[in-house]
């Protein structure tokens, strides 16, 4: 790993977070936040500004009536929710770069990103232990180390893209962890601190192939590990039984009372994976 993380700190082009999320990452961990600065700061930027009022208008959220401008937003939703949703379509907006290796469609990675997300959201709702906005964000970012492999390493995601397709591994990280000397998770990692995200984020990125009984931020790996084997048989629809024989046994353990009753939550929630992918995958607004 040492080689790779000395050629990532090299890296000229590796994306850096906006100048806005890093204002209100800040503000957040000092917990020295107002509606007026969250306001301020979002305002300075007016391309997020389109976004953010674009994402609360859209039928991901649902509200009634139309909300114009930021202030109203952010009493809605929330310094937590704010901070979640301009760190999301931000880091999606980074990585939109086209296609870099055949066979790896970087859409369907969104997709799947997408949809752990919204799981991971909605089994945080239900669990009731942890934040589902951060949930949300966790969910979404798991797996942004493959990316990074994908866009700046793309000889070494061909080993294991091929490896995964050619050799019969179980799965990419099964795979990654046998054919390279790192992993997307440690890639993660690294970016994630890197960027200064929430150890919670970190953590999760870092751990949720990998799960320690001890470590912090566990219920939220769990719930965000959970999420992605669940997604991994989403299809538009979920299968009755989707294969859980991958699933760390703390994680099923700790929503089995959600697996067990997936008939129930999940095709509501279907949709709002559909909508979520609507609205983050959607073309930017033009500067």
């Amino acid at each position: 790993m040492d080689s790779i993380q000395q050629k990532l700190d090299d890296l000229p082009d590796l994306p850096t977070l906006p100048h806005i999320v890093v204002e209100v990452n800040r503000m957040m961990a000092e917990q020295n936040i107002t509606v007026s600065r969250m306001c301020e700061t979002i305002e300075r930027d007016q391309v997020m500004v389109a976004r953010i009022l674009k994402l609360v208008n859209s039928s991901f959220y649902g509200f009634q009536s139309q909300i114009n401008t930021v202030s109203h937003a952010v009493v809605i939703l929330g310094f937590q929710t704010m901070q979640n949703a301009i760190l999301s379509v931000s880091i999606i907006e980074s990585f939109k770069k086209k296609d870099v290796v055949p066979g790896f469609d970087m859409t369907d990675f969104w997709k799947h990103s997408v949809a752990v997300a919204v799981i991971s959201m909605k089994l945080g709702e239900m669990v009731k232990n942890e934040n589902p906005e951060v949930c949300f964000t966790a969910g979404l970012l798991h797996d942004i180390g493959k990316v990074v492999l994908a866009q700046f390493f793309p000889e070494m995601f061909r080993i294991v893209w091929n490896g995964l397709h050619e050799d019969s591994y179980p799965s990419f990280y099964e795979a990654e962890s046998d054919l390279l000397e790192t992993d997307h998770a440690r890639i993660g990692d690294y970016l994630g601190r890197r960027w200064q995200l929430p150890p919670a984020l970190i953590d999760t990125i870092r751990c949720h192939h990998s799960i320690k009984k001890n470590m912090e931020n566990l219920a939220m790996v769990r719930i965000v590990h959970a999420a992605d084997i669940l997604a991994n048989t989403w299809q538009g629809t979920l299968r009755e039984k989707p294969v859980l024989k991958s699933m760390d046994q703390g994680a099923k353990k700790y929503v089995d009372q959600q697996i067990n009753t997936l008939k129930n939550w999940f095709p509501a929630t279907a949709e709002e994976i559909r909508q979520a992918c609507k609205f983050f995958l959607g073309p930017p607004e033009p500067r």
